[in-house]
């Protein structure tokens, strides 16, 4: 059996984030109806799920394109001029790897990881100076972080 063009258009809208009362009301139907299509129409069952498939492969493909992108743009940062976005690019992809899980990036008496510039004057260039923060950035970074 074919589904009807309301239940097509019923498809497409949920498909896009709407819920059924929503999809009800711009098909002209009770929200009963769109339920008992979803939960118990074999047909329409079948056709949301190729049509949301058809969406996240679509969408996966899309990802796919932009990892090369992403991955110039880390070295790009890796490379700048600004070591505070050299530093803070290169925390950032260790911390996605899991580094941080490992026990390698320091933490404070607390168990909390360092802020990125703390950890910039720790491991930055032999020109930063941690005697050049106030008395109130000492304090914050030995406060535990909620």
């Amino acid at each position: 059996m074919k589904l009807s063009i309301q239940q097509q258009n019923a498809i497409d809208l949920l498909i896009v984030g709407k819920n059924d009362r929503q999809v009800a009301e711009e098909i002209g139907v009770d929200r009963s109806t769109i339920n008992i299509w979803r939960n118990k129409n074999a047909e329409f069952m079948a056709q949301l799920s190729r049509q949301r498939y058809e969406l996240w492969r679509a969408q996966a493909d899309r990802l796919r394109c932009l990892i090369r992108l992403s991955v110039d743009a880390i070295e790009n940062a890796l490379q700048s001029v600004n070591e505070n976005v050299q530093v803070s690019t290169a925390l950032a992809i260790l911390k996605i790897i899991g580094v941080d899980q490992k026990g390698l990036i320091p933490r404070n008496e607390y168990g909390n990881f360092l802020s990125d510039s703390h950890l910039l004057e720790l491991f930055g260039s032999q020109s930063a100076n941690p005697s050049t923060r106030s008395s109130q950035d000492n304090r914050a970074d030995d406060k535990p972080k909620l």
